[in-house]
Parts: C-alpha cells; structure tokens; sequence
C-alpha cells in the first residue's frame, strides 16, 4: 500500500513543470526541517511549563501571526515577482530554529513560533506559483502533488529526529533543523521570475461572489477549525494515554505525515476522475475514522494505521483551492487565496485555543469532537457543494479511459 502510494506521488511529480518541481524540493527540505522536531513541539513546550492551555494559547497566537499574513501576502504577491515573494518567505524562517535553541520559557519559544508563522505571507504566492505553472485540466493534482512535499518531508525527518533526540537532544535537531531551512531557500533561486501584472497592482479583496463559494468558504475554514481543535494535542495524548516517550511520539507523526503525503496526490487524483464534491467528502471521512480509531482502540498498535488514516484531513483542502483558482478567472491572481487562507487561519486560531481547553479537562471529547465535525463536513460536502462540480465542468463519474491516461 505505502509503496504503491510512493510510487504515486513519484509520478505525480514527475509529471510537473519544472520550476514546481523545484517548489517540491524547497517545500521537502523545509518541511524536512520542521518536522525534525514538529511533533514533539507540544511536548518541548510542556518540558519548559507549559500546561495544554498554554499550549494552546501558544499555537493560537502562532495562527494569529499567519492570519495576519494572509492578505498582506496576497497584496505582495499581486504586486511583486512570485519569485520574490517565495525565497523571502523562505528565508525569514531561518532564524526560528536558532530562537528555540535559546529559549528558556514557553513564552519565548512561542516567539519563534510566530515568526516562523509570519513567513507565511509567501503562501498565496505559492498557490498563484502553482496555477501559473499548471494546465488548467491539471490543476487539482498539480496542487496535490506539489503540496505532498510537506508531509512527504515530515514522514522521513521524525525517524532521523527520533534517533537525534537520543544522541544530542533537542538542541542537535534544532541546529540541523537551521541548516535545512537554509539549504531550501537556496532551491528556489533557479525558478523563474512572474512579475507583478498591472491590472493586479490595485489592491482588491477577492471576497465570495455566490452562494457556493461561501460553502466553499464554509468547508475550508470549519476543516480548518476541526484540524488543529486536535492535530496540536495528539502527542500529548501519546504521552498521556500510551506512556510514550518523544522518540516514538515522532514516529508516530512519521506514519501521519505519510498518509497526508499519499492522501494528498490521491485524493487529488480522486477530485479530477470523480468530482471534487467526492474527493472532499472522502478526505473527511477517512480523517473521522482514523480520530475515532485513535481513541476507540486502546493501544498504541491499533493508533498507528488509524493516525495514517487522520493524514488525509488536509487534502481536501487543497482540493478545494484548486477549485477556487478556477472559479476566479476574472480575479487577481493572488487576491482570491489573500481571504480565503486569512478565514482558514481564523478556524486554525479558534481550534487550537479551544483544543487546549478541552484537552484539561477531557482528551478523549477534545479527539471526538474532532472526528464529530470531520463527519457533519463530509455531510455537508455532499449536499451543499455538488454545484460546486456542476459549475466548474466537473462529473461525478469516472473520467474517459484516455483521459485517464493523461491525468494518471
């Protein structure tokens, strides 16, 4: 299954233009960086006195941070060469890492986590990157393959961290972490530039024009929303129900990461052969049951396959971008993802605080509860979002054999 799964995100990637498939090394590296110590994030947190609220006011004000870097992003991006905008973004996250690496407090490290989520002023300039370097039958699996570089990265670096963490501790792995953070934004000089255009100059907030792209606005923001409600808290509840220890907490990330990198190109695929309603719904459900068989369980054996299943809740996202970027064909080429990533980042805010609160009192709700609403999205996909396909020539039938060939 992972091996037929890498072979598919192999071949997705193959198929990309070239300068994605430099976004795709630059995004692994980084992504390679931060995942050598994303999953035991919380649990660092928690060595420095944090309590699950803490922590949770900690990732909220991380989220605030990209919030307030969203439409900011997207004006720089409608203004200013891609190119530009991309290897900025990626360069002033390299300082972050040197921040945990000296911090004594929580709240200290916590001001690494918002510079770091500063950074990501670059992503509408991502997004807009990927549209101008995809045919328009491609878009949905270009965005899947080039985004699966993220988890992709972050499946190989919690093993190389979980062994760091046993030979030279966290501060080892944040050194490296620099290093990696260094080397990827040096990947992205070859891509070629994408000045700003002209009638893009004016600053335009690309808000819903119609009632589907408020359900589309709907779905992104609430995924959002369910996503880090539980995402931020899972390791600490390896450590609290499982009695884990960091090293296997960052494996345990390892299998997550790769069902986020392989769900990312399926269901990308899944979204272009039968319609994006399905792909959406699908990515939901699946991340529902994995949440519901993390807790359901009981043991750490049964949480490894069901955590690979909770990988696919950010997949439909970036499905639902794709369909946005074709929905906006008279709008700026950034302007759209401007508001549209700064509601995400409103559910990411929200869920995280709330997370911590619910976390102190009881994990296995805070887990529930997550699955609960991955579950009322996917019911919402399939009533709400089927004009959604109508409307951007979509079919909820398989594609021709022969188109199928292209697309695969």
């Amino acid at each position: 299954m992972q091996s037929l799964g890498r072979l598919n995100i192999l071949s997705s990637v193959a198929r990309l233009q070239r300068d994605l498939r430099f976004l795709f090394l630059a995004l692994f590296l980084w992504t390679f960086g931060l995942g050598l110590y994303n999953y035991v994030w919380p649990v660092y947190l928690r060595q420095l006195g944090a309590s699950p609220d803490n922590i949770g006011l900690a990732f909220s004000v991380g989220y605030v941070a990209f919030a307030a870097s969203m439409i900011p992003g997207a004006i720089l991006s409608n203004r200013y060469d891609l190119r530009k905008v991309l290897i900025a973004s990626w360069a002033f996250s390299i300082p972050t890492p040197i921040i945990y690496l000296i911090a004594t407090s929580w709240q200290e490290a916590t001001i690494g986590l918002v510079l770091l989520q500063l950074t990501s002023f670059g992503i509408p300039a991502f997004n807009a990157f990927i549209v101008a370097n995809s045919e328009p039958e491609r878009v949905s699996s270009a965005f899947g393959a080039t985004a699966s570089a993220a988890p992709l990265g972050m499946v190989l670096s919690p093993l190389l961290g979980s062994l760091m963490l046993q030979w030279t501790g966290l501060n080892g792995i944040f050194l490296l972490s620099f290093g990696l953070f260094s080397i990827s934004t040096i990947v992205l000089l070859p891509i070629r530039k994408y000045p700003g255009k002209n009638e893009d100059f004016r600053i335009r907030l690309e808000r819903p024009r119609s009632r589907g792209e408020v359900f589309l606005l709907g779905f992104i923001t609430t995924s959002a929303f369910a996503f880090s409600l539980v995402s931020s808290f899972l390791p600490l509840y390896y450590q609290d129900t499982f009695l884990l220890k960091p090293a296997i907490i960052q494996l345990m990330g390892a299998v997550q990461s790769a069902g986020a990198a392989i769900f990312a190109v399926v269901i990308g695929r899944r979204a272009e052969a039968r319609g994006r309603r399905n792909a959406m719904a699908t990515g939901v459900l699946l991340a529902a049951i994995g949440l519901l068989g993390v807790v359901a369980g009981g043991s750490v054996l049964f949480a490894v396959p069901m955590i690979f299943l909770f990988g696919a809740a950010r997949a439909p996202t970036y499905v639902a971008y794709s369909l946005l970027s074709k929905r906006r064909p008279g709008a700026s080429r950034a302007g759209t993802f401007g508001f549209f990533l700064t509601m995400e980042s409103v559910g990411l805010i929200i869920g995280s605080y709330l997370g911590g609160l619910i976390y102190g009192v009881s994990p296995v709700r805070l887990i529930v509860s997550g699955a609960i609403i991955f579950i009322l999205l996917a019911i919402f996909s399939w009533v709400r979002l089927e004009s959604l396909d109508q409307s951007s020539g979509e079919t909820s039938k398989p594609v021709d054999p022969i188109q199928r060939d292209t697309v695969d």
